[in-house]
């Protein structure tokens, strides 16, 4: 689904379609990014499970785009929960 000309919105139609197959739910509020040089978080995304509060600009993928994509999947409805245990990410500042 990520090549040239397609779009991320076929690859979040996609995504869900798949998991829909074995039951299951993308995580709300996941985003993955275009990556650049120093930067892991560009302006272009996809999101994994759209809602009516949450929307990305939709574009089309371009030969040389490096994409990050980040794919949880659910058995539950869907959603994030709070755990004892937490991870933590650092990001270079530039």
């Amino acid at each position: 689904m990520i090549k040239r000309f397609g779009t991320n919105s076929e690859v979040t139609e996609a995504m869900n379609k798949v998991v829909a197959e074995y039951d299951c739910n993308m995580l709300e509020g996941v985003l993955s990014h275009i990556v650049k040089k120093f930067c892991i978080d560009g302006n272009q995304v996809i999101i994994s499970k759209e809602q009516p509060l949450q929307n990305v600009e939709p574009w089309e993928f371009e030969i040389g785009e490096v994409i990050h994509l980040d794919v949880y999947v659910s058995t539950g409805e869907g959603k994030a929960k709070m755990a004892d245990e937490r991870c933590t990410v650092f990001k270079r500042q530039l």
